[in-house]
């Protein structure tokens, strides 16, 4: 398992957002893997059962696989309490953040959370997502930040407009105002009313 590989805010990237001192008792939680894969690796049985039945002598094993995963999906999560944030892997075990030492979240390109502590140090988030900043935000009481809100609520206030070149631009209520109105005044520049035009005609 690799080091988490920085980025800004892409999920291909890693995100690092620093945490400031959180405020408040945090809400105990648990964060896990999406049941869903279960109905995945069920149909994976399935696969692997007809597999084996071409030679069940050297192939037995293989249905044993996405059984496995099942159990990885019911074992690992991550949990965060007063204490700090705490991660159970399936063959590692429980292993605990306190909070003193939590630096950042961050995310590898493969979209995997890690908490980084002191010195560098990171350790695997099971069923963190990008999307669970929201969340963990709101149940540690700040101490792992929300980049996620403040972004939407700004692209919810960008007015998005196609220029000249055919791109695609984003502008707030007040960049917008001032193109539509410089966009007017070249219209009108190149467009004479019908006014305009009678008045020049009987000169």
């Amino acid at each position: 398992m690799g080091q988490p590989e920085q980025h800004n805010t892409s999920r291909s990237e890693r995100a690092e957002h620093h945490s400031p001192q959180g405020r408040g008792e945090v809400q105990p939680s648990v964060f896990r893997p999406s049941r869903e894969h279960i109905l995945a690796a069920g149909v994976m049985f399935l696969i692997c059962l007809m597999f084996t039945g071409y030679n069940v002598r050297w192939f037995f094993w293989v249905p044993l696989l996405p059984l496995l995963f099942i159990v990885w999906i019911m074992r690992v999560r991550t949990h965060v309490d007063n204490r700090g944030i705490t991660a159970v892997t399936l063959f590692r075990g429980r292993k605990t953040m306190p909070w003193n030492e939590f630096s950042a979240i961050r995310f590898n390109r493969g979209g995997r959370a890690y908490a980084a502590g002191a010195n560098d140090t990171t350790m695997w988030l099971p069923g963190v997502t990008f999307n669970s900043l929201v969340e963990l935000n709101e149940k540690t009481r700040g101490r792992i930040p929300d980049p996620v809100t403040p972004a939407r609520e700004r692209a919810e206030n960008m007015v998005q407009v196609v220029n000249k070149d055919g791109n695609a631009v984003l502008m707030d209520r007040e960049e917008y105002a001032a193109y539509e109105k410089q966009r007017r005044e070249e219209y009108s520049a190149t467009h004479p009313t019908t006014e305009s035009k009678t008045t020049t005609n009987e000169k």
